[in-house]
Formats: C-alpha cells, structure tokens, sequence
C-alpha cells in the first residue's frame, strides 16, 4: 500500500511539474504572438500605403515607359505584390 502512494506521489509531482513547465512556454508564446502581430499589422498598413502612392504615381504610366526606371518600378511592384500575400 506504501509503495503504490508513493508511485502516485511521484507522478502527481511530475504531472504537476510538466504542467507548470507548459504554461510557463505558453505564456511565453503568447507575448512573442502578440508583439509579431503588431509588426505584421505595421507592416500591413505600410504595404497599404506603398501600393496606393505607387498606382498614384504610375496612373499616366510614365515610369513604364523608360528602360532604367521602369525595370526599377517593375521590380517594386512585383516586391509590393509579395507583400500583398501577406494581409
């Protein structure tokens, strides 16, 4: 009877420890989850703002028309539409 109250003991002990050990890494995840939510919502209204100035400043279509800059603009909004996945 000893012996079986003391194996129970060990256990409860060890479940409790686990337990203690799960939510400790819970939390912690928790505060990581919420501080790279508010970099990504940051980031979604950046992406927001980039691709409204960037269909404002190409509506004439002047920067597809140059080689240089137009390669320059092309790769921007090809970077601005990967970002755009990320809403």
């Amino acid at each position: 009877m000893t012996i079986i109250i003391i194996i129970l003991s060990t256990f409860t002990l060890l479940f409790a420890f686990s337990s203690v050990n799960l939510l400790i890494k819970n939390e912690k995840l928790e505060d990581i989850f919420n501080e790279n939510k508010e970099y990504i919502l940051k980031l979604k209204e950046s992406v927001n703002k980039a691709n409204k100035t960037i269909d404002i400043i190409d509506q004439k279509g002047t920067f597809k028309s140059d080689d240089e800059v137009g390669y320059f603009f092309e790769e921007l909004k090809k970077l601005n539409e990967d970002l755009k996945l990320f809403k």
